[in-house]
């Protein structure tokens, strides 16, 4: 079995998406990402969903939500397609980062009310 790409490479604080807030640029991290989370999501990427749960929970830099957002999103799209009972690693996502979701989405509400 392969390793992984990211074997020995510290990818905690997601630096690498940091320019992905680039619309010329978001939809190719995108496409990296969505192929990387593909063959090495949640085995070997595991550390990846509690850090974008942190970053959407904590941050107040719109780079780093943003860019934990889009790979979320790509998180969530290895699971597009499946069969239901293929689906449990979606379903762990969902747990996973909704409460961070509610907190971002009521810092959003309250800094426009």
């Amino acid at each position: 079995m392969r390793d992984s790409i990211f074997e020995g490479k510290q990818l905690n604080d997601l630096a690498f998406l940091r320019s992905c807030d680039d619309k010329t640029l978001t939809p190719l991290f995108s496409e990296v990402i969505y192929v990387i989370a593909k063959t090495d999501y949640p085995q070997r990427w595991s550390t990846i969903l509690p850090k974008i749960t942190q970053n959407l929970a904590t941050s107040a830099d719109f780079s780093t939500i943003y860019c934990s957002l889009v790979t979320l999103k790509c998180l969530v799209n290895v699971y597009d397609g499946l069969m239901e009972d293929q689906k449990a690693g979606l379903h762990f996502i969902v747990g996973a980062t909704f409460p961070s979701l509610q907190m971002l989405a009521s810092k959003i509400f309250q800094a426009y009310n």
